[in-house]
């Protein structure tokens, strides 16, 4: 078997026509083999810079974390239900439900906004997700009732 046809099961057909290939080595007239148009560029053929993305383990860190913020929302929730305290005043009772319902939505408000406010900026977003963790513990709901 010839080197040539050792490759054939790792190209499609069609891959080695010239007018497919886009280089700055081609718009300046250069030409390349079919043999060098299918080995791989070197380091000095840079590509431009591309903008930086998260990792892997980035990724697993804003799952984790958005996964924490849901379960903060969920303990909320039940803590409202749960309730038992009452005042005597109407606008007593009125800042004290708002309150609560404020205390709900904190989780996934602070979650958006972290996104929100740090995009393109990795270490930040995960400081302010990780000090929103901190924060927003839903103290009643852990500590097992007021």
């Amino acid at each position: 078997m010839s080197p040539e046809r050792d490759d054939d099961p790792l190209s499609w057909a069609g891959d080695d026509d010239p007018t497919l290939q886009t280089s700055r080595s081609d718009a300046a007239g250069e030409t390349r083999s079919p043999k060098q148009a299918r080995s791989p560029r070197r380091s000095d053929d840079a590509a431009p810079a591309q903008p930086r993305q998260s990792g892997s383990v980035m990724l697993v860190v804003m799952g984790v974390l958005g996964g924490i913020y849901l379960l903060y929302t969920i303990g909320w929730a039940l803590n409202i239900g749960r309730d038992t305290y009452s005042v005597v005043s109407p606008i007593d009772q009125i800042m004290y439900t708002v309150g609560l319902w404020l205390a709900a939505a904190a989780p996934p408000l602070w979650f958006a906004a972290s996104l929100w406010f740090t995009r393109g900026h990795v270490k930040s977003r995960t400081v302010w997700l990780v000090i929103g963790a901190v924060v927003l513990i839903p103290w009643p709901f852990v500590i097992g009732g007021m």
